[in-house]
């Protein structure tokens, strides 16, 4: 909602479809989209809190001297976290994970919330 001037508002915005005046069914439907807007951010709320208490696991190809072959991307994480009911979480990864063991990435669940993923390597 926002006040706009008199003139402004009924020159140019409620013509061109805009804008609408705030009563009747205007309020009831600034309610709804209020009410699924808090159902989505506490939905992404939870998925930060699910996140801190679980490991995504991989199991990886390794070399005889122990590397990775290939690693981990971001798109691989995601991927997961999708199959874990997460479907809007964003890995934030600048660079794929190349390392047996157990390493953090932040995730980025929208909406001003952010998560931390413990992502753990292991020998195929």
């Amino acid at each position: 909602m926002i006040d706009a001037k008199d003139g402004y508002a009924r020159n140019f915005l409620l013509p061109k479809r805009l804008a609408v005046i705030f009563k009747g069914q205007a309020v009831a439907v600034k309610a709804q989209i209020d009410a699924g807007a808090k159902a989505v951010l506490e939905s992404a709320k939870e998925n930060a809190r699910k996140l801190k208490s679980q490991q995504i696991v991989f199991a990886v190809k390794v070399g005889g001297k122990g590397e990775v072959f290939g690693g981990v991307s971001a798109m691989m994480i995601e991927e997961r976290l999708k199959a874990l009911g997460m479907s809007e979480a964003k890995v934030e990864l600048a660079h794929n994970f190349k390392e047996l063991g157990q390493h953090k990435t932040s995730v980025n669940f929208g909406h001003g919330v952010k998560g931390e993923a413990a992502v753990v390597l292991e020998k195929e």
